[in-house]
């Protein structure tokens, strides 16, 4: 047996039109929410890359050194600037890619191992600290991949 389909009544052009305009209405602020919310991941997320390895490597170079001002004076700029522009660059890169934590990992890893290659001259007071320095940046990148997921949505 066939049983007939209820009707939808029918609908005047105006109602339409209404309702289209309702729905575009909708979706523009869906889209306006939604730049707005990767705006500020995606500053927080960066924010993140250049604070921690940034202030990671000032600790280590200010307890190595005995003092933050001593590691400054000795060098200690140019390797604190390349590990803020470096971490800043990875944290945007790992956002707008949309990689995870563990590719987040490897990318503030591959920055460490930068500097380190780069700058080893600079960087060879803080040998000692160089197992926990390399955690932190790796940790840094974890954290960044863990706000582009939850940026994401996963």
């Amino acid at each position: 047996m066939d049983h007939p389909r209820p009707s939808s009544p029918i609908r005047s052009p105006e109602e339409l039109a209404r309702d289209l305009e309702e729905r575009l209405l909708q979706a523009a602020i869906r889209e306006r929410r939604w730049r707005r919310r990767r705006f500020h991941f995606g500053s927080m997320t960066v924010l993140v890359g250049v604070l921690v390895p940034g202030m990671t490597l000032l600790g280590a170079g200010a307890i190595s050194a005995g003092a933050m001002t001593s590691w400054l004076d000795g060098g200690g700029w140019l390797p604190l600037a390349a590990t803020m522009a470096g971490g800043g660059a990875c944290a945007a890169l790992v956002f707008l890619r949309g990689w995870g934590v563990a590719l987040g990992m490897v990318t503030f890893g591959l920055l460490f191992m930068g500097l380190v290659a780069t700058m080893r001259g600079t960087l060879a007071i803080l040998l000692p600290a160089m197992p926990g320095l390399v955690a932190l940046f790796v940790m840094a990148g974890a954290l960044v991949g863990h706000l582009t997921t939850l940026e994401e949505g996963d």
